[in-house]
């Protein structure tokens, strides 16, 4: 009795973690199926049941591209989502918020299915953190300097080839401070043909 009852309430834990939501699909009238990246869990499917619903509170958080502080429990097929709070923290700004949308595009498309990764999380926090506050001049070398450091975390760029360029560092700390993005600015194209090239090698 107490192994089925242990068995019985693990399969019903709770997970509460952050998350960026990547995008999502219709299931039935009034279901969903969201792409999210999340702090603790990596990349999941996440079963959204009554989403669709006017009345349904949950899907104002759960806007592509939101950043929300979600509560899941493991289902037999994928996660389900019981909860879900706007936290807010991605940029207002149009063109600042289409770079948000495609970085999240391009780590949907890097990333295994649960692969926890929070040092990923971490750069795109701090990354996104950086788009809210920089110049509209600035949006584009920041998106870019934000995709290298990504392709860098995953694999795909080398610390070496930061250095040879003249890049801005890839050091963990302080990746997004003033001066990091002074340099991502006046090293743009350097930058975007770094990541070009990491693309193609990650496409082939």
């Amino acid at each position: 009795m107490c192994l089925y009852y242990c068995h019985f309430r693990n399969m019903h834990h709770l997970y509460t973690t952050d998350a960026y939501v990547l995008g999502s699909m219709p299931h039935g009238e009034s279901n969903r199926v969201y792409r999210l990246f999340t702090r603790t869990l990596g990349f999941v499917y996440v079963h959204g049941q009554g989403v669709r619903e006017l009345k349904n509170r949950n899907r104002y958080a759960l806007a592509t591209g939101s950043y929300a502080r979600v509560t899941l429990v493991r289902g037999r097929e994928m996660w389900r989502l019981t909860g879900a709070v706007d936290r807010g923290a991605v940029p207002v700004h149009g063109q600042a918020r289409q770079s948000m949308r495609k970085v999240l595009a391009l780590v949907g498309k890097l990333l295994p299915v649960e692969d926890a990764t929070p040092r990923l999380f971490t750069i795109l926090e701090e990354g996104f953190a950086a788009l809210r506050v920089t110049t509209d001049e600035s949006i584009a070398a920041t998106e870019a300097l934000i995709v290298l450091h990504v392709l860098h975390e995953r694999g795909y760029v080398p610390a070496y080839t930061s250095a040879q360029r003249g890049l801005p560092s890839l050091a963990v700390q302080h990746a997004f401070s003033r001066d990091a993005l002074t340099r991502a600015t006046r090293h743009h194209a350097a930058i975007v043909n770094v990541v070009n090239n990491a693309l193609r090698n990650a496409n082939g």
